[in-house]
């Protein structure tokens, strides 16, 4: 198993963008490469998101 953790610095207004965009990539790797899936965090700071999948 393999695991992968982004952190992400992202301008702020651009939150929806950026989820789409995740949610994309994400669709691919589950299609293509067999993952089991992901989650994305925004954390305290709201420019700053993690992602595992």
């Amino acid at each position: 198993m393999f695991i992968a953790v982004y952190e992400f610095e992202i301008k702020e207004g651009t939150e929806m963008v950026f989820r789409e965009a995740w949610l994309n990539v994400i669709k691919a790797i589950y299609q293509f490469c067999g993952s089991f899936g992901s989650r994305l965090h925004v954390s305290d700071k709201p420019t700053i998101w993690v992602g595992y999948a």
